[in-house]
């Protein structure tokens, strides 16, 4: 049975970020609390909260902590449920993370505004016991899942949507990596065993995007080679162990509502539009899209504030410009891939293909051959790209 993860660009059911009912929180006898500002820009920052629980074991908690100064507001927040009366924040943890072991750990994040100055929060409490535990303590490791072996299938299973994450079988958060291709019609010759094993074994990827387009050449002009086509590459995903996108294409004339894209923010809005009327849909995810050269801070900030309310998948993104060539802008790729694996939202870069523009992660002339891996065929968005999605996954299994 193929395991897919459809994705549609207009909708998600919107779930809360609100505990589930259970057992009182219990008191802890210890804490560590470590936070960090992963970005700032003006009169905004966003930041990072791990909280070790070096008490008893605990179902049912809340972190709170004390603004410094009286300009600092929580605006979103994440992994939490998120309050702030006067200069006093609280998280309460939700339902797949309310319960901390002794030794465990939960990562936090929020987008905060500021105004005069941005000190670091003091007076850390975990269900109201001050956390002692310094962060330069000798670390105590918490207890961990053992690597997970197999594809990403295989040690996934079934995937759904959980509140604003992606879930695997185990009922937990994942973040999917990989790559998208170019168009089908246009650089089939892209697609075959050699190229696919390579994404799959060296390039570590956890899913296959496949961009069918409907005009432009594309599944209008023929449906039923276009059906076939797209099946025989979900099948050599599936076959591979890899997750696979289906991309029904639309860009020139591009409607559905012409363009409507990226929450709002290309058009001189924001998320709150959506946030406040979310399609009635369950289990699918909001598509978000994005080129580092051209989508800076104020769409990462947009981003981080939606993904506080919304799921969202990333399922089509690029190192370059919107036009999909120039420059890679490395500074601007990374800072966006940093701020998705802190936010567990999966993505799908654009693209794995040797098409001749700035994007591609291949050099002209690379595919129909039998080396996709090598410093010799990749170009400098597909090396930054490998580093990144070849990295280990930390999918967890309890």
């Amino acid at each position: 049975m193929k395991r897919l993860l459809a994705l549609l660009v207009a909708g998600a059911s919107t779930v809360g970020l609100t505990a589930l009912a259970g057992p009182p929180a219990q008191a802890a006898t210890g804490c560590r609390a470590e936070y960090r500002v992963t970005s700032q820009w003006e009169g905004g920052f966003q930041a990072g909260v791990k909280i070790t629980n070096l008490g008893d074991a605990v179902d049912g908690w809340t972190l709170g902590f004390t603004m410094p100064d009286a300009g600092q507001k929580v605006v979103q927040g994440w992994n939490a449920t998120w309050s702030q009366t006067g200069s006093t924040v609280t998280a309460r943890g939700v339902d797949w993370n309310r319960t901390l072991a002794t030794g465990a750990s939960a990562d936090l994040g929020f987008v905060g505004s500021f105004t005069g100055a941005n000190p670091a929060p003091t007076s850390f409490t975990l269900n109201g016991v001050t956390c002692t535990g310094s962060v330069t303590d000798p670390p105590t490791d918490p207890p961990t899942d053992p690597p997970a072996t197999g594809t990403p299938v295989a040690v996934n299973g079934q995937l759904r949507v959980c509140g604003v994450h992606l879930c695997n079988q185990y009922d937990r958060p994942v973040q999917l990596r990989g790559m998208s291709t170019h168009g089908i019609q246009w650089f089939g010759q892209c697609y075959d065993d050699a190229s696919l094993d390579a994404l799959a074994n060296d390039w570590k990827s956890d899913l296959f995007r496949v961009a069918m387009y409907v005009q432009e050449e594309g599944y209008e002009t023929d449906p039923a080679g276009f059906t076939g086509r797209v099946n025989s590459l979900v099948d050599m995903a599936e076959e591979r162990g890899m997750y696979a996108i289906i991309d029904f294409h639309t860009l020139t004339p591009g409607d559905p509502n012409f363009n409507r894209s990226s929450l709002g923010v290309s058009d001189g809005s924001d998320e709150s539009e959506v946030v406040a009327d979310p399609v009635n849909a369950t289990n699918i995810m909001y598509a978000f899209h994005f080129y580092a050269a051209t989508h800076k801070d104020n769409y990462r900030a947009t981003l981080s504030r939606a993904a506080a309310r919304l799921p969202l998948f990333v399922s089509e993104f690029g190192t370059v410009s919107a036009t999909g060539g120039g420059a890679v802008d490395r500074t601007s790729s990374v800072a966006w891939l940093d701020l998705l694996d802190r936010l567990k939202i999966g993505y799908a870069n654009w693209t794995y293909s040797d098409a001749p523009e700035g994007s591609a992660a291949f050099r002209p002339g690379t595919c129909g051959g039998t080396d996709y891996s090598s410093s010799g065929v990749l170009t400098e968005s597909g090396a930054l790209i490998k580093s990144r999605i070849s990295t280990a996954d930390q999918f967890p299994t309890s």
